[in-house]
């Protein structure tokens, strides 16, 4: 029978993880980033995702100002954003997690209240793209975390890539009926509908979702010798 644990030894250093880590971690990370890559490229001003790659790895662009844009105002606060829920879900645990930023996703949708009242100076444009940001990055990282728990030792990889696409196409389906709804109800109705939708969704997580004991487990151990 195969050992649910891949063990690494040295001299100084042991190391016992979890299997289904390496696959899952892997396929969050790639996920992960490319979900940056288009966020970072969203806001007043689009960028493509080769020229946000190209922005933050460096290397020169058609535009000179993509390098404020990009490392300056979005890269920080996505970063921010994430390593925070990060600590938030070691903290408090996952369904405090979840909960709390889906309330912070209901929220932060309201400050888009403010462009849709016809107030498009730079800095509530600003501050209403940084809102949507620092709640969705937050909100991401903690449902790839519950994903990775239901994934079952054999087959960690594959369980999570259909979870991570199921979550996708809800996502794409959702945003073509918001923008169908802006269309045909306006965008204040529609901002509105967004964040009741949102909680809503803390309030069936707060109803539904139980952890069960197994996913507040450690997935990694180690000890170090003198």
């Amino acid at each position: 029978m195969q050992t649910p644990w891949i063990t690494v030894r040295t001299r100084r250093f042991s190391m016992r993880i979890d299997r289904r880590v390496p696959p899952v971690l892997l396929l969050t990370l790639l996920t992960t980033l490319a979900v940056m890559v288009i966020n970072m490229g969203v806001g007043e001003y689009p960028i493509g995702p080769l020229d946000v790659m190209k922005t933050v790895l460096r290397l020169p662009t058609d535009n000179s100002d993509y390098d404020f844009i990009v490392n300056t105002l979005r890269l920080p606060r996505m970063l921010v954003a994430a390593l925070g829920a990060g600590w938030a879900v070691k903290r408090f645990g996952r369904k405090a997690a979840l909960v709390s930023f889906a309330l912070l996703q209901a929220v932060t949708l309201l400050v888009l209240l403010g462009p849709a009242y016809g107030n498009t100076s730079d800095l509530v444009v600003a501050l209403a793209v940084g809102a949507i940001f620092f709640g969705y990055s937050p909100a991401f990282t903690v449902l790839s975390t519950v994903m990775m728990d239901k994934t079952r030792q054999n087959t960690a990889g594959t369980d999570y890539t259909v979870q991570y696409s199921a979550m996708s196409l809800v996502s794409f389906a959702v945003g073509g009926l918001g923008l169908t709804l802006a269309g045909v109800l306006g965008y204040v109705t529609t901002i509105i509908i967004a964040a009741t939708c949102g909680l809503l969704g803390a309030g069936v997580v707060l109803t539904l979702y139980h952890p069960a004991k197994a996913e507040t487990e450690t997935v990694l151990e180690g000890t170090f010798s003198a």
